[in-house]
């Protein structure tokens, strides 16, 4: 049962992360996923994770979606319509974006990047939203 509510819910998850992409449809044209090889923690207040691979159309396209202890990154290849470079399948043009979920509450998160409708993904890693310190009242 819990599978199937996991399942459910990463797929709500990537339907909601694909719907700006919608209201641009008639100016760009999703391929595929990126190509993503590196990925790093920008900041943890807010936390912002920054991801460089490789694409093969135009531009790469990145939302991010908390879900519990889950944060879900899609990247995708986007060929501008009527225009741009025509795409490489070999994916020769390097990207480089952010993406910010926010201040989290404190605790361990996986992250699940470019998660595809069966559950797979292309990296999945742990980063951690830390305590965030108190000032001490003054008397």
């Amino acid at each position: 049962m819990f599978k199937k509510i996991f399942f459910i819910t990463v797929l709500v998850a990537l339907l909601a992360a694909l719907l700006p992409t919608a209201a641009f449809a008639d100016q760009i044209k999703i391929k595929d996923f990126a190509q993503v090889d590196k990925y790093a923690v920008v900041s943890v207040n807010p936390m912002t994770l920054q991801f460089k691979g490789w694409i093969g159309c135009d531009k790469a396209v990145i939302s991010g979606k908390v879900n519990g202890k889950n944060l879900y990154v899609t990247i995708l290849d986007a060929k501008t319509v009527g225009g741009g470079k025509a795409c490489n399948d070999k994916r020769n043009r390097a990207y480089s974006k952010q993406v910010s979920f926010g201040t989290l509450v404190p605790g361990t998160y996986t992250v699940y990047v470019n998660m595809n409708e069966n559950g797979k993904w292309q990296k999945k890693f742990q980063v951690v939203a830390p305590l965030l310190p108190t000032p001490t009242p003054t008397k």
